[in-house]
C-alpha cells in the first residue's frame, strides 16, 4: 500500500478502467474481447475498499484544478458497497443480455456509469466530486432507456429532467459551500467556515433527487422497472447511496449544531419512509415496488443525517450508523433485484425451488430487520444514534413502526414473486455467480467487514441479542399480513387500488398537459388577434393610401402657380383696400 501514497495517479485506476472500456467498444474488432473484459472493471474499485488504508490519499496537479482522490473513514463503506454491486451487477448481465442485440450499447452506459460512481466515492474534493457525480448520473440515463420501449422513454425524460434540476441546484450549492468554507478540499474547511442554510437547502435538492428523498423521488419508480435487471440493482444499490454520501460530505456534520436542518432532514426522512410502504403495497410489478422500497429506506438513512446534523458531539456515531445502513440496504436490494430478474426460470426440481426460495427470501427478511439478520443490526445501530444524540419518543416509535410497514412491504413482494414464478429451464452460470454473491454478501457482509473501526463504532453500541424493540415491528407485520390473508379468503378484504408507478407524476403530468392546453388556446386567440389587426391595418392602409393620394394631388394643385400667385395677389388687394378704407 506504500505504492499507492508515492503514486496517487493509481487511485485513478479504478474510476478510469470503466470510462476507457467503453471508449474501447466503440472500435468493431475490440468489442467481442471487451465485452469478456466489461463484468470484471469493477474489481480494481472493490479491492481498494477491502485492501487500502484508511487515510491514504494523492493530489494530481494536472487533473483539473488539482484533483484530490483517496480514502476515508465515510468513504470506505460506500467503495465496498459500490465495488461489489457493480461487480456482481456486471457479472449477471454478461448472461443476462447475452442474447442482446444491444449489448455492447447497454455496457458502454454501463460502464460509464460506473466509473463516474466509483469516482465520486474517491474525490476527496468538491470539484471532483461534482464532475463525477455529473457522470454517472447522465450515464444511468442510457441504462434506463435501453430497451427503447415508450414507457422507458417516458422514464427517461423524467429522470434527465430532475437529473438537469437537480444539477443546477448542486452546482449553485456546492459554489456556496466553497464560497462559505474557501478550499475545495474536503475535511479543509477552517473552524471559521461559515454555514448558510441557502447552501445548505440547495445540497439537500441537488442530492436529494439521487437519494430519492420525497418530494424529489419522481424518477425512482419509473426507471427502475424500466431498466434491465443488472442496471436496476445498481441504481437502487449503489448509485442511490451518492446523493447520500453528498450529504455527508457537504453538510456541516460534527461541525456546527443545525436543529432546523435537523429537524427537516427527520421530517422529510420519516415521510419517505411511509409513503414508500403506503404506495408500495399498491403495486403489482415487483420491480416498482422494490423501488418504493428504496425510497422508503433512503428516508431512514437522511433521518440518521438529521440525528448528525442535532449534535455534532455525536455526529460521529450518527455517520458510522448511515454507513453501515447504507452498505446493509445495497447489498441486500440488490440481491432481491437480481433475483427479482430471474424469477421466470424457477427450477423444476424440488431441491432447486427450496434453494430458490430461500435465495430470494434471506435479503427480504435483512430488509425487514428480522434479527439477527443485517437489517436488524443497522436499525439498532440507527436507533442508537438517534438516542445518543438525545432524540427519543416520537422518532424511536416512529422508526420501530417502518419496520411493521417495511416486513408487509417485503411479505407483498415475496407474493408477487411467487405468482410469477414460472418454470425457465436453467439460468446462466453468471447470472447465478452475480446472484448468489449479493445473497450471500447480503448474510454476512457486515460480519465480515475487513476494518475493525467501522464495525466497533457501530457494532458496540448496537443490541446484538434479539429484544422485545427488534421482534415486535417484525411480529406485528406478520401479524398483519396474516389478517389480510385471513380477509382475502373470508371475501371481506376491501379492494385496494393500485397507484400508478411515479404516483405524482400522474397528476403533474396532467397539470402540465392541462396548462399547454390552455397556453395553446391563448396562443391561437392571440394568433387571431394579431390575424385580424393586420386586415384592420391592411384596410386602414389602403383607405388611408387613397386619402394621401388625394391630398396630394390638392396639395399639387395648390402649389401651381396660377393658384399661389392669384391667392397672393388677392391677400395683397385685400391688404390694401383696409389701410385705405382705414
Amino acid at each position: 500500500m506504500t505504492l499507492l501514497r508515492e503514486v496517487p495517479a493509481l487511485w485513478l485506476v479504478a474510476p478510469l478502467l470503466p470510462l476507457l472500456l467503453a471508449a474501447g467498444l466503440i472500435v468493431p474488432a475490440w468489442r467481442a474481447a471487451l465485452l469478456r473484459v466489461a463484468p470484471w472493471a469493477a474489481l480494481p474499485a472493490l479491492l481498494l475498499a477491502l485492501v487500502a488504508p484508511v487515510g491514504t490519499s494523492g493530489a494530481l496537479p494536472w487533473l483539473f484544478f488539482g484533483a484530490r482522490v483517496g480514502l476515508d473513514d465515510v468513504g470506505r463503506p460506500f467503495l465496498l458497497l459500490t465495488g461489489l454491486g457493480w461487480l456482481a451487477a456486471g457479472v449477471h448481465a454478461s448472461g443476462y443480455l447475452a442474447t442482446d442485440a444491444r449489448r455492447d450499447v447497454f455496457t458502454r452506459w454501463f460502464l460509464v456509469a460506473m466509473a463516474g460512481n466509483v469516482g465520486l466515492v474517491l474525490a476527496r474534493d468538491a470539484l471532483t466530486f461534482v464532475l463525477f457525480f455529473s457522470l454517472m448520473s447522465l450515464g444511468a440515463y442510457g441504462l434506463v432507456v435501453h430497451d427503447r420501449r415508450p414507457s422507458s422513454v417516458h422514464a427517461g425524460r423524467v429522470y434527465v429532467t430532475l437529473v438537469v434540476l437537480g444539477e443546477m441546484a448542486l452546482y449553485a450549492g456546492v459554489l456556496l459551500w466553497v464560497a462559505d468554507g474557501g478550499d475545495l478540499a474536503f475535511g479543509a474547511r477552517p473552524p471559521h467556515a461559515r454555514f448558510t442554510e441557502l447552501s445548505a437547502g440547495l445540497l439537500l435538492v441537488g442530492f436529494g433527487i439521487k437519494a430519492g428523498a420525497a418530494p424529489l423521488h419522481l424518477w425512482l419508480p419509473l426507471a427502475h422497472p424500466a431498466a434491465p435487471t443488472p442496471a436496476s440493482a445498481v441504481l437502487s444499490g449503489a448509485m442511490i447511496k451518492a446523493g447520500l454520501l453528498g450529504w455527508l460530505r457537504f453538510l456541516p456534520l460534527g461541525e456546527v449544531a443545525a436543529p432546523g436542518l435537523a429537524v427537516f432532514c427527520m421530517v422529510q426522512g420519516f415521510a419517505s419512509a411511509f409513503l414508500g410502504v403506503i404506495v408500495g403495497v399498491t403495486q403489482r410489478d415487483p420491480k416498482t415496488l422494490l423501488a418504493y422500497s428504496s425510497i422508503s429506506q433512503m428516508g431512514l438513512m437522511n433521518v440518521g443525517v438529521g440525528a448528525a446534523l442535532l449534535d455534532p458531539r455525536h455526529a460521529a456515531t450518527a455517520v458510522a450508523a448511515v454507513s453501515l445502513f447504507a452498505v446493509h440496504h445495497a447489498l441486500a436490494k440488490a440481491a432481491l433485484f437480481l433475483g427479482a430478474g430471474a424469477v421466470g426460470s424457477w427450477p423444476a426440481g424440488r431441491a432447486g425451488r427450496a434453494l430458490f426460495a430461500v435465495a430470494l427470501t434471506l435479503p427480504a427478511l435483512a430488509l425487514a430487520g428480522v434479527p439477527p439478520t443485517s437489517g436488524a443490526v443497522a436499525k439498532a445501530g440507527l436507533k442508537e444514534a438517534l438516542l445518543a444524540a438525545g432524540v427519543d419518543g416520537a422518532p424511536i416509535t416512529l422508526l420501530a413502526l417502518s419496520t411493521v410497514g417495511t416486513t408487509v412491504l417485503m411479505a407483498r413482494l415475496l407474493l408477487l414473486l411467487r405468482a410469477r414464478a414460472a418454470a425457465g429451464g436453467r439460468l446462466p452460470a453468471s447470472v447465478v455467480a452475480g446472484w448468489g454473491a449479493m445473497v450471500l454478501a447480503s448474510g454476512v457482509g457486515l460480519w465480515l467487514l475487513p476494518w475493525p473501526d467501522l464495525r466497533q463504532a457501530v457494532l458496540a453500541r448496537t443490541h446484538l441479542v434479539p429484544g422485545w424493540y427488534t421482534i415486535w415491528p417484525v411480529a406485528a407485520g406478520l401479524g398483519l399480513v396474516g389478517l389480510w390473508g385471513w380477509l382475502v379468503r373470508a371475501g371481506r378484504a376491501p379492494a385496494v387500488p393500485e397507484v400508478p408507478a411515479g404516483d405524482l407524476v400522474v397528476p403533474i403530468e396532467r397539470a402540465l398537459g392541462r396548462s399547454a392546453e390552455t397556453w395553446a388556446a391563448v396562443t391561437a386567440g392571440a394568433e387571431r388577434l394579431v390575424g385580424l389587426g393586420r386586415s384592420l391595418a391592411a384596410a386602414l392602409g389602403a383607405r388611408g393610401a387613397a386619402a394621401l393620394g388625394r391630398l396630394g394631388r390638392v396639395e399639387a394643385a395648390l402649389l401651381g402657380w396660377e393658384v399661389s400667385g392669384g391667392a397672393l395677389l388677392l391677400v395683397l388687394v385685400a391688404l390694401f383696400v383696409a389701410l385705405t378704407w382705414g
